[in-house]
Order: C-alpha cells, then structure tokens, then sequence
C-alpha cells in the first residue's frame, strides 16, 4: 500500500543505484543525501551528492483517481496525490585525476541502460536503510518509476545553485524521477453491498417539460388555488406523476390530456407551498409492475413562481394588516410598499414587518403580518408585497364597459 514514505523510499532506491555505479569506477566513493555544502567541495574526497530540490504534480495523472468523497460528504476512498521528483546530482573528488568526470560519466550511462527504479530494487533499498524508511510493502505499491535526464539552460542551473548559500558550484546533472503515487491511510466505509442484480427494459419515448405556467398559454401568474399547466412532450400517459420541489405525488387521469398536465394548486393533492421559486418535474408510468420507485425515468426540471395574494386589513394610527395566501414561511423575506392615490405630496414608503419577539415567537406559517409606520398622509394607498423577491398581483378592472378597464384598481387600503 502506497503512504507517505514512499518519496523516501524512492530516494534510497536511487542512492543505492548510484553506490553500486560509484564502486566500479573509484573505491570508496561516499552517496551524500542533502543540499550540497561548501565543506564538501573543499575535500577531496571522492563523492556523490544526491539532493531532492524539487517536486511537482504529474500532469498525465494529477486527475486520475476517482471523487474521494460522495455528494454527501461521505468517504468513498482514499485520496492520491501523483508527484514527479526532482534530483540534483553533484559530483566531487580529486579534479587533477578527473574523479567527477568519471562520476558524471558512469552515472549517465548506467541510468541511460537502465532507466527505471523497479519495485525489486525499491524493496531491497528499502531493507537496507536501518532504521527503515518504509515498509517493503511500499515498494509492491509503486509502479515502476522511470529516470529521465533534464536539460537546464545555464541560467537555469545558476537559480538552483544560488538557493545553496555560499556554495560553489560543482559538476551536475538533473535527472526526473516519474511517477510516484502518495495514497492517504484514512479508513473508509465500506460500500453497500449489492443484494439482487437484475435488469429491467422499457420503451423510451420522447418525455420532457416545456414549461410550467398558470394557462395553456403560458401567461398569466401562478397562484396557491389555481390552476398550473405543465406543457411538454409525453405527459399523457396513464400513470405519469408529478414532483413538486422533491416531493412526488400521483396524478388523476383527468389532469392528463393532450400531452399536457394540469392540476389545481390546493389541498390534498398538494400541500400547500410557500410564495416563491418552485421546481417541477413529470415523472413517468412504471414500464413494468416490477419496476422500483427509483428507477422511473423523470423529466427535466423546470420552474415556476408562485405569487402570494394579499388582502388589506384594518389600518391604525401606525401600522397596516395585512392576509397573505400563501401563509408567510419562517425565515422568508416580506416587504410592503404603500403608493399614495390621493394622500397629499403622494408619498411612497417601504415598510418591514413587526420584528419577530424572541422570547414569544409566533407560530408559522403566519396569515398575516402587522408592518408598522410613521404618520403618513390621509388618503387611498395601492398595496403591494413582496414575498423572497415574488411581487404580489395588482387588481385590474376586467369590465370592457368601465372607463378604467384594465388599470390598476388595487388592492387599497386608507390611512384615516
């Protein structure tokens, strides 16, 4: 099982390389793990100097591995990281006898015929580090990690070098070590095992939804009471249900017809909803008796806004009743605008309602709210509310006969 230790192990495997290299071109030869110093350059002592500067993410695998975790949260499995490393490779000893170059030379050669670190040689490495690094199974963990000499521009060995303070610089080569898997040891939960495999077929007809509105037409607002009318492909089948915000409910053969649904927006098909944003979806008939609840096919979803309808109450010295259908929901935003008709400056005022008392909440749904106010003009005022952003709908005179036909008439309340 790859862990954390496996960087470690990589470097051993690779120090053990370069010592059986170095035997067979000058004895006693010492590997160096670490940053380069300036003591080791004043000595003549032939060595090698092995130094990890540098790790970046394998950009073939960094999105390899599958989600860690489910949309719940929940751990799926473990998490992955895959790194390339990057070694410096510094060789000294005595110049006049050409002791680096030798180095250099045996080193290039013997990862050229060889340019890999297989799991064999990563499990021997590992073994003979005392104490150890990691564990042998580290080694079966990894794949085989490829060694791959880099080119760097002589501005780009002079950054390196520089990052070793007061260090002169010695023969060098990079080489890449590619690819290391680091895989996290968190436990996590068993997936639910399958208990019964079975298949199930059914046609697939064209089943989807147009749009969600109070008419056939598409126009009008839709309203607790009334009607909604679901257009779309497919939704005249016998059996077709309805999910409203989540919840699924069936549906009458009567409200299925001409590939339309209509129902009425009330008790008991429908649990009363609160003014908003809704989210509508058709589900489709079992295409056996057999099949489960979860596996029916549903359309897309689609979206309608359910206006609140208001209805002016008693207007006191400084604040204003008003009924709201639906029932206003806990933790909804709710404004009231009053527009003067014939109150004197014709003033418009945005009022909030009664702060709620913490120590005597109301119960919720409420029916109506109470919206205080500072003195205000005698005189007619247009009510309008406004429930999470859905505006309430005004009156409007439908007589063709009536000289106002189709203004504004209300709702209206009067300030005395």
């Amino acid at each position: 099982m790859s862990n954390h230790r496996v960087i470690a192990a990589v470097t051993a495997a690779l120090k053990q390389v370069l010592q059986t290299v170095a035997a067979s071109v000058v004895g006693g030869v010492d590997i160096r793990l670490g940053p380069p110093t300036a003591k080791i350059g004043e000595e003549t002592t032939p060595r090698i100097n092995l130094f990890l500067f540098r790790i970046s993410p394998n950009a073939a695998l960094r999105n390899g591995h599958l989600p860690v975790r489910g949309s719940d949260g929940s751990r799926r499995r473990r998490a992955e990281a895959a790194v390339d490393l990057h070694y410096i490779l510094s060789f000294y000893g005595d110049a006049s006898a050409f002791v680096p170059e030798k180095l250099l030379g045996a080193t290039t050669v013997a990862l050229e015929e060889v340019p890999a670190l297989f799991a064999s040689a990563i499990a021997g490495a590992v073994a003979a580090v005392e104490p150890p690094v990691a564990d042998p199974s580290v080694a079966a963990a990894l794949e085989r990690v490829r060694i791959t000499p880099q080119t760097l521009t002589l501005e780009e060995f002079s950054k390196i070098w520089s990052i070793f303070f007061q260090v002169p610089y010695a023969l060098s080569a990079v080489y890449l070590c590619s690819h290391v898997v680091l895989e996290s040891q968190e436990v996590y939960g068993e997936a639910i095992p399958i208990v019964l495999r079975e298949f199930l077929a059914g046609p697939v007809p064209g089943f989807s939804l147009l749009r969600a509105a109070a008419d056939e037409a598409g126009t009008g607002p839709v309203l607790w009471g009334g009607p909604l009318h679901l257009a779309g492909k497919g939704l005249g089948k016998i059996g077709t249900g309805l999910s409203i915000d989540g919840k699924a409910m069936a549906l009458d053969p009567d409200a299925l017809s001409n590939g339309a649904i209509e129902i009425m927006l009330q008790a008991p098909l429908v649990d009363e909803l609160a003014a908003g944003i809704h989210v509508v979806q058709a589900i489709a008939p079992k295409p056996t008796p057999a099949t489960p609840e979860h596996l029916r096919r549903r359309t897309n979803a689609v979206s309608f806004a359910l206006h609140p309808r208001i209805t002016p109450g008693a207007v006191a010295a400084n604040s204003i009743a008003v009924a709201f259908s639906p029932a206003v929901q806990e933790g909804q935003a709710v404004t009231l605008t009053l527009d003067a008709r014939n109150a004197k400056g014709s003033p418009k005022v945005v009022l909030d309602p009664e702060p709620i008392d913490p120590n005597n909440p109301p119960a919720f749904p409420l029916g109506q709210l109470v919206f205080p106010f500072d003195a205000l003009p005698a005189g007619d005022y247009l009510v309008r509310a406004q429930v999470d952003g859905i505006a309430s709908l005004p009156d409007v005179v439908t007589d063709p006969n009536n000289p106002d036909f189709g203004l504004i008439s209300g709702p209206l309340a009067t300030v005395p």
